[in-house]
């Protein structure tokens, strides 16, 4: 929250046990339905050492439950600090005069507009990583500097912030995961807080719908 405040650039990236799974060579798919495969192993693999070599890049694993839901809403009440501490995190963000581009599915179109993002980089729901090289090209061309980045965009993620980093190091890149879905979809299958408990924690942020 401080760096977003403060216009510095901070990179999150999550390593799940689906991204674990691929690079180990696994044969099959995510809880998200994203294929594995040794290409998107590879990217992953690359992505992962290439962040090591980033001071600016925080990396949290899966096995770290504790930091690895630092942006999912999943405490016991909506008053609990962590709670309230994230969606103070997604404030900063929505109210940064730094350009923002959301990088996810069409599904959470919302989320662009909660953050009022400048740009929604629709990605497929599932395989995204079958439109790897196309949505890389979106992504590079939104580049300014500054800006930040929030990816709901599963496993290729990983791959698309390295990319990324490596052109320009001055941006901020947010890989929300499913942070998102309980809110506008009602999937609460990370164990966040529902459907309407969310909404009305940020009530005063969601746009109006139409009438």
């Amino acid at each position: 929250t401080e760096h977003i405040k403060n216009g510095t650039p901070v990179s999150f990236c999550k390593s799940g046990d689906g991204e674990q799974f691929c690079m180990a060579g696994h044969v099959g798919e995510n809880c998200d339905q994203h294929q594995y495969s040794p290409e998107l192993a590879q990217k992953l693999r690359a992505a992962f050492a290439f962040f090591d070599t980033i001071p600016e890049v925080r990396v949290v694993y899966f096995c770290n439950q504790e930091c690895y839901q630092v942006l999912l809403h999943v405490p016991n009440a909506e008053e609990d600090a962590n709670i309230q501490g994230v969606v103070r995190f997604w404030r900063t963000v929505r109210e940064s005069n730094h350009r923002k581009v959301f990088v996810g599915p069409e599904r959470l179109s919302p989320v662009a507009e909660l953050l009022k993002a400048d740009v929604h980089v629709v990605i497929p729901l599932v395989n995204a990583f079958s439109a790897y090289d196309e949505i890389l090209r979106q992504i590079i061309t939104e580049d300014a500097p500054g800006a930040i980045f929030i990816f709901c965009a599963g496993m290729p993620a990983k791959g698309w912030i390295a990319d990324l980093l490596r052109h320009s190091r001055d941006v901020t890149c947010i890989d929300a995961g499913s942070s998102w879905d309980p809110v506008f979809i009602g999937e609460t299958r990370t164990g966040q807080l529902p459907r309407d408990t969310l909404q009305g924690l940020y009530s005063s942020l969601l746009l109006p719908g139409p009438v």
